[in-house]
């Protein structure tokens, strides 16, 4: 996963900043070319800690001959802009002493679309850049200081345009230019420096003003005083700012340019254990990280290591039952909280995220369990509730599932499977359900003496969230015994319901009833247009709760066709079609493949210059390339790999193997081969509120195999038939949580009982 991050860092880098990577021609004759480094205040002299705005300005007495800087002093991680010339820029303070650099030096990761920035050349007027050094440079010392400005300013001609890829050979135009200014640092004074606190406060606590193009003045001075504070660095800003932190504001980044960190390291540790304050999880986050300052290693990702995370949950949770009652339940959310969500413990270390609090902390959470935010009782039921697995909880999750919970059921059935197993047996039949089959997970395949009553509720309803949860419990525990009852229901209304109806309701009859299943598919299918809710998925919504030869042969048409779901079929041909459809999917990515390539396509696309038909043929061709070389139903032979690396070509096929372990090959066999199981945690969607029940995981792990994932422990046994007998396969130990939780033993048997070897 590193690799793969990496990967697609450097890849992007190298895509969006091009004429970085190219040879660059300087030209020596500039002096038409004009720049200037100024103060944005009119005045150069400032006091030791206010904030410093500068003003840089270009012109040239000659038109069109130098583009205008691309995105100058552009500091971010999102998104990828295409310039003709990246301007390459720098500051450089002389002396070298008295001033500490605290700005922003990169990023460990990127993200975001990729867009071009306009290109416009430098006139005679001047153009105006605004940059605010304070953000990158704290001085400490009062006292004269040169800032001079390096930049690098493209030739508008043909050496400077957007390219799709990189290119040596391509030599940018350019030429060097630097400006600077003379700064002069003076003491502040005490009373300038007690406004800058106060008003700083009181615009951190402050709603801000709405934000509008350009900013209004009021919306300025309310950041400037936000700013003011942040780079004040005094003793009393370091106090003020973790008053802030004391009120949930985050100031971390101002706390940690702040040189007075022994002082809000003192202050942090007093208000931590204060009766009235109720400590929350960024105060919890910040002090924490400023206890580990000293353990971090330069150069590395920073991070706080998982001793000081305990220490600091420790000594809070002690401190629980001095605090004021509303100060001691913000303070137990932020222990419970905490380090769940703490991407900032240092990666790769020995701390794991999902151990169990102790019995200590639980009983506290049982005890205050409905004090407790909506938020914090959602989280502990769901997604963290790893750190509060015990019997201590039997009595909330019980209460939570009771009141119509359903995360709490699933953990009442997992803590004390019989009364809960009874509970499920009465809600099944309830006639408005409130749990869909997610939740009420019978032992049973079907339930013949509920059947009919499960169906009559269902054509009882109008709600269409009744009707989901109802049409899953008809899919999941009715036989074709039901379909008198409710298939005149289901013809009425099927197509004037919603999509998350819908699905739940085909999927039923497919699994009842292929053969009626079928024309109401085709039905449905007439008026579907992409993307298709409930997850902007049509056949692999269906697939997910029923893929059957039906479907396989209905979205087989979609491609042949190349009708507007073709690519969603494709998906679905992938993940759930069987291994018949292996020749359908190869001549469809074939003749697709010829047509994107002979069409033109190709080569728009790869200059950005493609139609809205060229990017629906592209995704339709790399959906079959991913559907053949990924797909759950088959395995690649060595044969397979070289027909596919004749028609695609050697380069194209490198990175398809790269999904889980490069290095592995694409190919399985003839003959037995050693393979890694990988296993990985079923991360659960987000937001909530995006969750659909009948299309969630329905077991806590993944597994992957080469580049192929099976979704549950019932798909990886599906998948190892497939690989040849008398392989060996052993346990990935990638670092992650399913090395120690994943059901290996399980595993184990379900690969000795097929002939295979298991090695841990």
């Amino acid at each position: 996963m590193v690799y793969t991050i990496l990967t697609t860092l450097i890849s992007a880098i190298a895509f969006s900043c091009f004429p970085l990577f190219a040879q660059e021609s300087r030209v020596q004759d500039s002096t038409d070319l004009k720049v200037e480094l100024r103060s944005a205040t009119g005045s150069n002299r400032f006091q030791l800690g206010e904030v410093i705005p500068l003003e840089f300005l270009i012109s040239s007495t000659t038109r069109n001959r130098y583009l205008e800087p691309c995105q100058l002093f552009w500091e971010s991680c999102f998104g990828y802009p295409h310039c003709r010339f990246v301007t390459q820029w720098s500051f450089d303070v002389i002396p070298n002493t008295g001033w500490t650099d605290i700005g922003w030096h990169g990023c460990m990761a990127m993200s975001g679309p990729t867009y071009d920035v306009q290109s416009s050349d430098v006139t005679a007027e001047s153009k105006k850049y605004s940059y605010m050094l304070t953000n990158r440079f704290r001085f400490d010392t009062p006292g004269k200081y040169t800032v001079r400005l390096s930049l690098t300013v493209g030739l508008d001609d043909e050496s400077n345009q957007i390219r799709t890829s990189p290119n040596s050979m391509v030599k940018s135009n350019s030429v060097s230019k630097t400006a600077e200014m003379v700064l002069e640092i003076i003491p502040a004074g005490d009373e300038w420096k007690n406004n800058v606190v106060e008003q700083g406060l009181a615009a951190w606590t402050a709603s801000p003003p709405p934000p509008t193009t350009p900013p209004s003045p009021e919306y300025l001075k309310y950041q400037q005083e936000k700013d003011a504070l942040c780079n004040l660095g005094t003793q009393e800003a370091a106090l003020a700012l973790t008053d802030l932190l004391g009120r949930g504001i985050d100031v971390t980044r101002c706390l940690k340019i702040n040189p007075h960190k022994d002082v809000a390291e003192a202050e942090m540790r007093r208000l931590l254990v204060d009766p009235d304050v109720g400590v929350r999880p960024v105060f919890f986050a910040a002090y924490a990280k400023l206890l580990g300052r000293e353990e971090e290693k330069s150069g590395e990702i920073s991070g706080v290591p998982p001793r000081l995370v305990n220490e600091v949950q420790e000594t809070l949770f002690v401190s629980l039952p001095t605090k004021k009652p509303e100060a001691m339940v913000q303070s137990l959310e932020t222990v419970l909280r905490n380090p769940m969500s703490g991407y900032w413990v240092i990666p790769g270390s020995t701390y794991d995220l999902r151990d169990p609090f102790s019995a200590d902390v639980i009983a506290v959470a049982v005890a205050n369990f409905d004090r407790l935010s909506d938020a914090t009782q959602e989280a502990l039921l769901d997604t963290e509730w790893d750190h509060v697995r015990s019997p201590l909880m039997l009595p909330v999750v019980r209460r939570k599932a009771e009141a119509g919970n359903g995360d709490a059921l699933r953990r009442w059935l997992e803590l004390d499977p019989a009364p809960a197993t009874v509970f499920m047996r009465k809600e099944v039949v309830r006639p408005v359900p409130r749990f869909s089959s997610l939740y009420l997970r019978l032992p049973e395949e079907s339930l013949p003496a509920q059947e009919q009553e499960i169906a009559t509720n269902f054509v009882a309803l109008n709600s269409a969230a009744d009707l989901v949860r109802s049409a899953t419990l008809l899919h999941r525990y009715t036989t074709r015994a039901t379909l008198p009852t409710v298939l005149p229901f289901i013809d009425q209304h099927l197509a004037e319901w919603p999509c998350a109806v819908q699905i739940p309701v085909l999927a039923y009859l497919l699994k009842v009833s292929p053969n009626d299943a079928r024309p109401r598919v085709e039905r449905i299918l007439e008026k579907v247009s992409a993307p298709y809710c409930p997850r902007g998925e049509f056949f692999p919504s269906l697939g997910f709760m029923e893929a059957t030869p039906v479907l396989d042969t209905l979205a087989t048409r979609q491609v042949e066709d190349g009708a507007e779901l073709a690519a969603d079929a494709a998906e679905y041909l992938g993940r759930y079609g069987n291994s018949a459809m292996k020749p359908v999917v190869w001549k469809q990515f074939s003749r697709w493949h010829k047509k994107y390539v002979e069409s033109g396509a190709e080569l728009r696309i790869g200059s950005q210059k493609s139609t809205q038909e060229d990017s629906q043929l592209y995704n339709l061709e790399s959906r079959l390339l991913q559907a053949y070389v990924h797909a759950h139903g088959w395995t690649l032979s060595p044969g397979d790999v070289d027909r596919l690396s004749k028609l695609i070509g050697d380069e194209n096929l490198k990175g398809l193997a790269c999904t889980f372990h490069c290095g592995s090959p694409l190919s399985v066999g003839p003959a037995p081969g050693n393979f890694n199981i990988f296993g990985r945690v079923n991360d659960p969607v987000f937001p909530v509120d995006d969750r659909i029940d009948y299309l969630m995981p329905m077991e806590p792990f993944q597994y992957s195999i080469n580049q192929y994932r099976c979704r549950d422990l019932k798909a990886l046994e599906q998948k190892l038939l497939q690989f040849p007998a008398g392989s060996t396969f052993s346990v990935a130990h990638t670092g992650s949580v399913p090395d120690a939780e994943g059901d290996w033993a399980s595993i184990s048997a379900i690969l000795k009982s097929h002939g295979y070897s298991f090695r841990d």
